[in-house]
């Protein structure tokens, strides 16, 4: 095998993403009880997210992504930047849904 030889690529789709920074922290919950999710503030830190089966603890910076096929995602700023870049670069910053 040559791995050189791509065949195949990962789709890419776009996606509506919102940092949680502890000044939108109602957006959060809007945006994550507006779907299959449940959400909640624990204390003034953390969010509790319950969607596909499993329950995420979120702190702040972390990412809320909406994509193209409904699902929601969660993920800590580090692994956000290394999966999605901005559409248009000045919107990458804390953008509303």
């Amino acid at each position: 095998r040559n791995p050189v030889n791509f065949t195949h690529q990962k789709h890419h789709y776009r996606a509506r993403c919102l940092q949680w920074d502890g000044q939108n922290t109602h957006d959060i919950l809007v945006a994550l009880n507006d779907r299959d999710t449940y959400a909640s503030l624990h204390g003034t830190d953390h969010i509790m997210v319950r969607y596909d089966e499993r329950i995420e603890t979120l702190e702040k910076g972390w990412w809320i992504v909406h994509g193209e096929n409904g699902q929601v995602k969660c993920y800590p700023d580090a692994t956000f930047k290394v999966k999605y870049e901005a559409i248009i670069p000045a919107m990458f910053k804390k953008q509303a849904f």
